[in-house]
């Protein structure tokens, strides 16, 4: 009678999209854990592990998870981490991180927006590709012009507002979503504007 009545309860809990809590690792030194909530936290030091497509550890529940929190330690975020969680709407990425491989974000279809912190050098091809509800985007002053991949924000068409602070960055950054982007600050610590950075942007207002 007990054994029919948990898994009557495992059922039930299934069915109103209970998100059970995972864990595991994530590089040599790194952890992972996915709460009831939809919070995946990233903890410990050192770099990610660079994965093929669809092979994150948190893959298979990539539809329950809602926000990303890495900590302070990490300094990599891996190739195809967070590849199709379409369902993560924020993500906190520490001043520890250094390097965003390719398509780390890629198809994050309900992200509406993030912060590169100053610490970040390089963003890989694709990073935040088809992240197609990211409206805003803050890039550090890390950025260099040989640390910037190839169309890392291709297909976001809801990108409105940038924010630059990159000391010394790469040439047009902004040519695959530039049509759309209506806002585009510069830093105080800028040293040098991009060639054609704002180039072909016809609905900047400000």
């Amino acid at each position: 009678m007990k054994n029919k009545l948990f898994t009557l309860f495992l059922a039930l809990m299934a069915g109103a999209g209970t998100v059970f809590a995972a864990s595991g690792t994530c590089g040599d030194n790194l952890t992972w854990e996915l709460n009831s909530s939809g919070v995946l936290t990233i903890s410990g030091s050192g770099d990610m592990t660079n994965w093929s497509r669809r092979y994150a550890p948190w893959y298979s529940s990539s539809s329950s998870i809602k926000t990303v929190k890495i900590e302070y330690g990490v300094t990599s975020i891996g190739r195809y981490a967070f590849f199709e969680c379409s369902n993560i709407s924020s993500v906190t990425i520490p001043n520890s991180v250094t390097s965003i491989k390719e398509q780390a974000f890629s198809d994050c279809s309900s992200l509406l927006s993030v912060i590169i912190p100053n610490s970040v050098k390089s963003i890989g091809d694709y990073a935040f590709s088809q992240c197609t509800n990211i409206a805003a985007v803050s890039i550090g002053e890390g950025i260099t012009s040989t640390g910037w991949g190839t169309n890392v924000f291709n297909d976001c068409s809801n990108l409105e507002s940038v924010v630059w602070n990159a000391i010394d960055g790469p040439n047009a950054p902004f040519t695959a979503v530039r049509e759309n982007i209506r806002s585009f600050t510069f830093g105080g610590n800028v040293q040098k504007i991009p060639g054609y950075i704002c180039n072909g942007m016809t609905k900047l207002k400000s």
